[in-house]
């Protein structure tokens, strides 16, 4: 067990154990007498997953134990909320003697601890999070808001717990996502204090660890507030990231998760930093990397002027000025005070992307003919085929999408050359070993986001190619199980490092014969038709009677025409010739291939 002691105007013990929870009431003994009435505070999911569980613990204990449960989801953290929360409590008599338990993630925990902070002029209250964001963030500043109408934490109040207990195995029920949502701030308080720990977080086996990072955050934060409780001095550092963020989750009317917000806040602030010279140029890739390894968006795609705007209503602005946190280096930020005046640049450097400054249109036309792509599965697929072709393929395509941007950067990372002019004019140069030489010790992050058609096809090409990567997904995909690649591809010879977003591929994919059910996902489909050409083995897809995609499998089978690949096809058999190359072609329009 890891037991923390947090030194602020309260003192109190933040304790740290997988199967704590049915220990509560044993713990509680610590700070109240059995007897003592106790109100459970928790939403409805959080409820039926521990509720018996905690109650079980207090009853055991000898406490008297009441419950107020509420609708999970941020919509429940407001005035209305506190308000039955009191109202319950009054009609169970409480006294200042008694006590509130927070169970459950960041809204529980804002609205226990508010209610604690002024029923009778303030009551004791512990803390028992259950989600990895709620354990990182929320459990030693004391500090709890409520939502009004005007804006989001618009009201709160300061009020210390007396105990907190953390639970890692909590953590098992969460989805992906909502586990990221706790590493980005966790990434957070590593990049304002603990270097080392920055470097933890960015592989995905800290999670074997997971305590180890919580009692780090709890005393980097504690640190921090030790000189500056209530104040705006040296705590304003752990706003790192969250000006961006606060503005991001508003634009969005709360679309974008408060973790994902931190997270593009971070980067953003990174890029802007190094835009006004405050930030190392390495920091920027340092933060990108960790947030692609851990399942955080790393672009934020919303109007910059709306980002502009509404930071000029952030609550660090005082008068015409603003603080904003920005890194130094890895482990030290500096706050720095900026016009609101030039916000919007800031905002335009923080979401700044790589600029493309290349030739000019009639000398990329000059180099070959130029060809005009329109589908977008399609585009995909010919942007695949030209990272593995022998020389540089040039297409003017009819605008571009989230989804082949996403490919366009996985293709980048894997050391492709995608070159963009304008939004219709692109250049690719096939991936080299010189560029993955570039890449050092490091694997290739390909972070396919929310694309399952960059993924689907890019795995059994890059495993093909013999390239070990480490995959990263968001959104959707990251939700999306992906058996049916594993299965299909460890019995030749890949290896998954595991079975969940993010993952590492490795070994050495073979050919041979693949027996697909019906069911098969057609992308994935795609992608071994793409894959297993390159392998020096022949192969055949045999595929389940029923299958329905066929005309998905043909549109791949003549994007492969088009750069020298032949694969042959009798019914529901493929049969696919080993050690084919990758030829760029002379010139075609992808609207004759529909």
């Amino acid at each position: 067990m890891k037991k923390i002691e947090i030194n602020l105007s309260t003192k109190y013990h933040f304790y740290i154990e997988s199967g704590i929870l049915d220990r509560v009431g044993e713990f509680l003994m610590e700070v109240a007498d059995p007897g003592t009435r106790v109100m459970v505070v928790a939403d409805d999911t959080v409820d039926s997953l521990y509720g018996n569980r905690v109650a079980g613990s207090l009853a055991r204990a000898g406490f008297n134990t009441q419950s107020y449960i509420f609708p999970a989801g941020e919509d429940s953290k407001n005035l209305e909320r506190v308000n039955g929360l009191l109202q319950k409590m009054s009609e169970s008599l409480m006294t200042r003697d008694d006590l509130i338990i927070a169970l459950g993630g960041g809204v529980s925990l804002d609205l226990a601890g508010f209610a604690a902070s002024v029923y009778y002029g303030g009551i004791d209250h512990v803390l028992i999070p259950t989600t990895f964001l709620a354990s990182v963030d929320c459990c030693v500043n004391g500090r709890y808001c409520i939502n009004l109408e005007g804006g989001m934490n618009s009201a709160w109040t300061q009020h210390h717990p007396v105990m907190v207990i953390c639970d890692p195995e909590s953590f098992n029920t969460l989805e992906p996502e909502m586990f990221a949502e706790g590493t980005s701030e966790a990434l957070k308080y590593a990049l304002i204090g603990d270097k080392r720990m920055f470097a933890r977080l960015s592989k995905a086996t800290f999670r074997n660890n997971v305590e180890e990072i919580i009692e780090n955050c709890a005393r980097i934060e504690a640190r921090f507030l030790e000189n500056d409780e209530t104040g705006s001095g040296k705590r304003l550092v752990m706003d790192m990231g969250h000006t961006f963020a606060r503005a991001i989750e508003a634009v969005s009317q709360r679309r974008i998760r408060h973790g994902s917000a931190v997270a593009m806040g971070m980067l953003m602030s990174a890029k802007a930093g190094v835009a006004m010279g405050f930030t190392s140029s390495d920091v920027v890739s340092r933060i990108n990397e960790s947030l692609i390894r851990n399942g955080l968006p790393t672009k934020c795609k919303l109007p910059e002027a709306e980002i502009a705007a509404c930071m000029k209503n952030d609550r660090t602005r005082h008068g015409d000025m603003i603080e904003i946190v920005f890194p130094v280096k890895l482990g030290k930020c500096e706050v720095q005070k900026i016009h609101v005046d030039n916000l919007l640049k800031i905002v335009r450097d923080g979401m700044e992307t790589e600029l493309y400054k290349n030739m000019s249109i009639d000398e990329m036309e000059q180099m070959e003919e130029v060809r005009v792509f329109t589908d977008e599965d399609m585009v995909q697929q010919v942007l695949v085929a030209a990272a593995v072709a022998d020389r540089k393929t040039v297409f003017r395509m009819n605008g571009s999408s989230e989804r082949i941007d996403t490919l366009a950067d996985c293709l980048k990372e894997l050391g492709a050359g995608v070159e963009i002019r304008n939004e219709n004019m692109w250049q690719i140069a096939p991936i080299t070993e010189e560029k993955i030489r570039e890449k050092g010790d490091f694997l290739p992050i390909i972070n396919c986001r929310d694309n399952d058609t960059a993924f689907r096809i890019l795995v059994p090409v890059m495993a093909a190619s013999r390239r070990e990567v480490f995959v990263s997904g968001s959104g959707e995909l990251a939700k999306t199980p992906f058996d049916d690649v594993i299965e299909v591809m460890e019995p030749k010879g890949s290896v998954f490092r595991f079975d969940h977003f993010p993952f590492e591929l490795s070994g050495e994919f073979q050919g041979g014969r693949f027996e697909l059910p019906r069911g098969v996902d057609k992308k994935f489909l795609s992608g071994l038709l793409m894959a297993l050409p390159m392998v020096k083995e022949n192969s055949e897809i045999v595929l389940e009677e029923g299958y329905e995609h066929y005309d998905y499998a043909e549109d791949t089978m003549r994007v492969l025409e088009e750069f020298g690949v032949r694969i042959q096809r009798s019914d529901n058999i493929f049969i696919i010739k080993g050690g084919q190359k990758y030829i760029s072609p002379a010139g075609f329009d992808l609207s004759d291939l529909l």
